[in-house]
């Protein structure tokens, strides 16, 4: 995981990079640990203790250059435009959160003794997912590095 973290982000120029530095750096400190969260890295690391965490690179340094990733996605589809980027990502921020959206992503994560970690919705979730699967087809997509099937 050390790879992700310390990854460096291919801004245009040096005009891109400072724009999306700004743009985090208006953040609260709770829109900014939001925008990190939305990498499945960082989400892990910081929620599963089966993760191994972040290897060498601080927790600090690792939601900075989440958040950056997501100030950069932002920035890049809004043309290069700085105060709509800001905005995109606070509204972005926000529609997570009020849907749930990281509890979802986590509501088959397992602890040190592979049970199904507890709290968030998540066992509401584990519970519907299941009971949709039961009454549609899925079709298998793929696999992850793990092994697991891509629906």
């Amino acid at each position: 995981r050390d790879t992700i973290f310390s990854c460096s982000i291919a801004y245009k120029d040096d005009t891109a990079k400072d724009d999306c530095l700004d743009i985090i750096s208006s953040l609260t400190a709770e829109e900014l640990e939001q925008a990190a969260l939305t990498s499945y890295a960082y989400l892990s690391a910081s929620t599963n203790p089966q993760s191994g965490g972040f290897g060498k690179v601080s927790q600090t340094d690792a939601r900075k250059v989440m958040a950056l990733r997501m100030a950069h996605r932002h920035y890049v589809a809004e043309n290069e435009n700085k105060k709509k980027a800001l905005a995109k990502l606070v509204g972005a921020i926000k529609w997570r959160e009020n849907l749930g959206i990281d509890a979802l992503r986590t509501c088959f994560d397992v602890d040190e003794k592979n049970n199904f970690l507890v709290g968030d919705g998540r066992e509401e979730l584990r519970s519907m997912i299941r009971k949709e699967n039961i009454c549609q087809a899925m079709f298998i997509c793929g696999y992850d590095n793990e092994k697991h099937c891509i629906l």
